[in-house]
């Protein structure tokens, strides 16, 4: 049986680079996928792709800046699939990638909307049906930056943006740790849409783990893809016992 059949799964980001590797890698994998994004055009080809391969996908465009759009998405996608089982929310994006002191204030508080924002906001749409339901995966996406400083390369919102996702993550999974919803982190590594296609098929690979039954109970984690541990059963039970192996959180509670 694919890991995936029988779920519904909504991508933020869906319409392109990682978000359309992860969607079709959700559907190859039985999964029922919605994709969102601000770019109409670019979803309809992510639902083109997954419809070619013989799978189900629907284009939801919206801006998940907008509180109210994210509430249409999932009230949309109740509509035609169902409840969504999965939330993997990778839409974001870098950029302001100037020295601080001569950024500019509205672009650098634009790349903390569309990341943490957009991340947010998906994820308090679909997560009170996940509760009332007692089960439900999130995936959020991390980033350079979120955890030690990128040299050369001034990058202050960006890993300002990551390392709010990956606090928000190690926060909620707690929170919603009794309701049998499990929060995860995936941490892609390098994904620039004209890069290797091998690195984001394994992004991809990984997501569709996290997204997964075969990852329960993990909650609460940062999964690299250059790290191996997760296909192996055995060290995924170590992580999952251990209070701070692959956490978020900068030291040992």
């Amino acid at each position: 049986m694919k890991a995936l059949a029988g779920k519904v799964a909504l991508v933020s980001g869906g319409g392109w680079n990682l978000g359309r590797a992860v969607a079709l890698r959700f559907a190859r994998e039985g999964a029922r996928v919605g994709v969102v994004g601000r770019r109409a055009e670019l979803l309809d080809g992510t639902v083109a792709a997954i419809e070619a391969e013989g799978g189900t996908a629907l284009a939801l465009p919206a801006d998940l800046t907008v509180w109210e759009s994210a509430l249409e998405v999932n009230a949309r996608m109740e509509e035609r699939f169902g409840p969504v089982d999965v939330l993997a929310a990778l839409a974001g994006g870098g950029g302001t990638n100037e020295p601080f002191i001569e950024c500019d204030p509205e672009r650098w508080a634009r790349i903390l909307d569309v990341n943490v924002l957009c991340t947010f906001h998906a994820a308090r749409a679909v997560v009170p049906g996940m509760v009332a339901r007692g089960r439900g995966t999130l995936i959020t996406c991390g980033g350079g930056g979120s955890s030690f400083p990128i040299l050369d390369l001034p990058h202050t919102a960006y890993a300002t943006a990551k390392a709010a996702i990956g606090r928000f993550t190690d926060q909620l999974a707690v929170e919603l740790l009794p309701h049998g919803v499990r929060v995860n982190c995936l941490l892609p590594g390098a994904v620039p849409a004209d890069g290797d296609e091998e690195n984001r098929e394994a992004a991809a690979e990984l997501a569709a783990w996290l997204a997964s039954d075969a990852s329960a109970p993990l909650s609460g984690r940062i999964v690299p893809t250059s790290e191996a541990w997760w296909r192996d059963p055995a060290r995924v039970t170590e992580v999952q016992r251990s209070p701070h192996a692959a956490c978020l959180r900068r030291q040992i509670p």
